[in-house]
């Protein structure tokens, strides 16, 4: 599919919502300079969908765009893209490979959740915070986290194959289940700056063997390294 940049001697700026939703047929997309916005669902469960061209003014991505878009395996965002919706690759199973712009704002729950094939992200400095289940059930194993970064929230790298954390000092909070049975995770440093570590943040390490609590932590709920069976 070849999208126009003119309709009817109308400029396209946006892909409305639902616009290609659950079209099994589409195998490639190519998006005109003209758009800034793609709407919620416009992509969503194109299972044959692999090759995206996005317009490199495009500054909004929305709700569940192109979730269970399970072909797609590399997408190039462009630099000034600065809103990814909730759920927006949710079930990319092969998505492998992505680059998070760094005019990115906006980061939405489950945005990659179930991405099973990706390996590697990088936060950018703009994201101060990782919302619900944004990468859970990924298959996350390298993660950086850049300062500006203030919380993490519940679930956010829960059940990933993440084997070190290094947070960066800017981050405040770890919330609820944040790296929640993440089973190769041997390493955590905790900067001065973290004040709150909340119910299994950490919980389910099982190849955790040792970690500081910084001075800075006035908030430790229970269960904060639930069934770490391996630390000392």
């Amino acid at each position: 599919v070849v999208i126009p940049s003119k309709i009817d001697g109308k400029m396209v700026t946006e892909i409305g919502w639902n616009a290609f939703a659950y079209n099994e047929d589409i195998v490639s997309v190519e998006i005109p300079n003209s758009v800034t916005l793609i709407a919620q669902m416009a992509f969503s469960c194109c299972t044959s969908l692999s090759s995206v061209s996005l317009s490199p003014n495009l500054e909004s991505i929305g709700d569940a765009t192109f979730a269970g878009c399970v072909k797609l395996s590399h997408i190039q965002l462009p630099p000034n893209l600065n809103h990814i919706g909730y759920g927006a690759f949710a079930g990319c199973t092969k998505l492998s490979e992505i680059v998070l712009p760094e005019a990115l704002t906006d980061l939405g729950v489950g945005a990659f959740q179930d991405c099973t094939s990706l390996k590697y992200i990088k936060i950018p400095t703009k994201i101060t915070e990782i919302d619900f289940a944004t990468f859970e059930n990924s298959g996350l194993e390298i993660l950086e986290l850049e300062n500006g970064l203030e919380k993490i929230g519940r679930e956010a790298f829960k059940n990933t194959k993440i084997k070190t954390i290094i947070l960066p000092k800017t981050i405040t909070e770890l919330g609820e289940s944040a790296f929640y049975n993440c089973t190769n995770l041997e390493s955590i440093i905790l900067n001065d700056g973290v004040n709150t570590i909340l119910d299994r943040a950490f919980g389910g390490q099982s190849k955790l063997t040792e970690i500081t609590i910084p001075s800075s932590v006035i908030k430790m709920r229970e269960g904060a390294f639930w069934d770490c069976t391996s630390l000392k």
